[in-house]
């Protein structure tokens, strides 16, 4: 049975060894020691994970090694250049433990006509056998999901980096991917967050998970007064690499390298 995706999603980091590939051991590593702390659900190949970097063979190695490690909900990020390889890691998906997939519309094109970018999101919509969410995330893709989109492409809900609330009401679930505004989100019915942070925090992340689960409003708001100093310290166009640091001070021998173009 698919588990019920809400709450707090982890945007898991991808470790790369000295020579440049990933280390599989520090992944694993990672995952369970994540698991450990109380987060049950990860975001494998996303933005933090540099998909962009990776291959589609690694994308997969990935999937393969985290569901191997990690015990909880795995929400895989398929999204891809062209609409075969997304189809493709989409179905991989299904067939390899994947408990929900996100998919970020084609990149590179500037504002794509809605109406091929609907029907780009229907074809893998019709090709997932878990639910399937959409990525809207316009500062990279340069192409927004719409609520008219929304409401013609069949989907399990939204992860929104654009972290724009009016999308709630048109998405069965809504997954904001800005840690200063998800309470913001909460309190206007949305299901959950994702974090980068969280992979160097894991406890605080969970705690608050499980205020905002208790409704106790009281201690969410303290704990996302914390949240919110960590996000002074670990923002910007390093974020990913400081995030590994952190995770690298906890995780003994996670390495803290970031593939290029990064730096």
């Amino acid at each position: 049975m698919t588990r019920i995706l809400h709450g707090l999603i982890n945007a898991i980091t991808t470790p790369f060894s000295a020579d440049d590939r990933i280390d599989e051991g520090a992944f694993r590593a990672h995952l369970q020691w994540l698991e450990a702390q109380g987060v049950s659900r990860q975001l494998v190949a996303g933005t933090t994970g540099e998909f962009f970097s990776l291959t589609m063979d690694e994308r997969r190695q990935l999937l393969v090694a985290a569901r191997q490690s990690f015990r909880g909900h795995l929400c895989f990020q398929a999204g891809a250049l062209t609409l075969r390889d997304t189809i493709a890691l989409v179905r991989f998906a299904g067939d390899n433990g994947a408990d929900s997939v996100v998919v970020l519309p084609p990149f590179y094109l500037a504002s794509p006509p809605e109406n091929g970018l609907t029907a780009w999101l229907q074809a893998v919509s019709a090709a997932a056998t878990v639910p399937f969410l959409i990525y809207n995330f316009p500062r990279h893709t340069q192409a927004s999901i719409t609520a008219d989109i929304l409401a013609r492409v069949p989907h399990a809900g939204l992860k929104d980096s654009a972290a724009d609330l009016r999308l709630i009401a048109h998405t069965p679930a809504y997954f904001i991917g800005s840690d200063t505004k998800l309470l913001a989100s909460r309190d206007n019915g949305g299901a959950g967050f994702v974090s980068a942070r969280s992979n160097a925090a894991p406890g605080l992340y969970a705690a608050l998970d499980a205020a905002l689960r208790e409704n106790d409003q009281d201690r969410a708001q303290v704990l996302h007064g914390d949240v919110l100093a960590l996000c002074q310290k670990m923002s910007g166009p390093a974020q990913i690499r400081l995030v590994k640091e952190s995770v690298a001070s906890q995780v003994a021998g996670y390495p803290t390298a970031v593939r290029l173009p990064l730096v």
